[in-house]
């Protein structure tokens, strides 16, 4: 028969404490502090994963100033958090450049809302006139399905200033608002996504009036307006 004393039960006890202390039992600061230091990383990194892959261009090839874009065209504009691309000059697939177009053919048309100038307007421009006109530019950038994209637009008036400045100065091309001038390039103007020059205007999504909608000149920058059943040439982008 075992008896017990007092003593060495209390002595057992501090020993059993002191064990437990020195072996980190139950939940105590060494597994926490552990817990704590790698848990906000994990969750961060998902979460800064998750920011990142909303923010559309800075993960898509091609997303950087005269890099190719998504749909096989040219970047030549990152406005905010969008990338804007413009479709090689044979995208016709005539196997010549740029083709000519009235900009619709109900050319005495009010097409209300397609008066968008700012980058950023010409995606919605094009689909109030390609619903008013049966046939024009902005049907046939519509049409237009570069890289499998279905997703391409007439430009808007300054997102066709910025398709002029950046011909002009492919290296540091100015902002959207800032008027177009000089000459373009002389190596893109000779390479796949070179415009016409020499005379020839481009079509924009603006409307000015219902006669009358904005256009540019590549060639020495200037933007005028065209009666909507004039042929300038045409040339589709496309934003992602």
């Amino acid at each position: 028969m075992l008896t017990w004393t007092s003593g060495r039960i209390t002595a057992l006890v501090s020993m059993a404490v002191l064990a437990c202390v020195l072996s980190a039992c139950g939940s105590g600061e060494p597994e926490s502090s552990g817990a704590s230091a790698s848990t906000p990383s994990s969750v961060n990194s998902g979460e800064d994963a998750a920011e990142s892959s909303q923010e559309g261009c800075l993960l898509e090839k091609g997303c950087a100033i005269g890099g190719i874009g998504p749909g096989g065209g040219l970047v030549f504009l990152i406005s905010g958090r969008r990338t804007y691309e413009m479709a090689p000059n044979t995208w016709s697939g005539d196997g010549g450049q740029d083709p000519y177009l009235v900009w619709c053919n109900n050319s005495n048309s009010d097409i209300v809302g397609a008066t968008g100038t700012a980058v950023g307007t010409g995606a919605a421009n094009t689909k109030l006139i390609a619903a008013a006109c049966k046939s024009g530019a902005a049907n046939a950038a519509l049409a237009y399905a570069g890289g499998g994209k279905t997703d391409w637009f007439l430009p808007s008036k300054d997102e066709l200033n910025a398709m002029c400045n950046y011909s002009h100065n492919p290296t540091s091309p100015a902002a959207p608002t800032v008027a177009c001038s000089g000459a373009q390039d002389e190596t893109f103007e000779n390479g796949t996504f070179g415009f016409i020059t020499g005379g020839p205007s481009y079509w924009s999504s603006t409307q000015l009036d219902d006669e009358f909608a904005s256009d540019q000149s590549i060639y020495d920058g200037l933007q005028g307006g065209y009666t909507k059943d004039s042929n300038p040439l045409v040339r589709p982008v496309r934003v992602y």
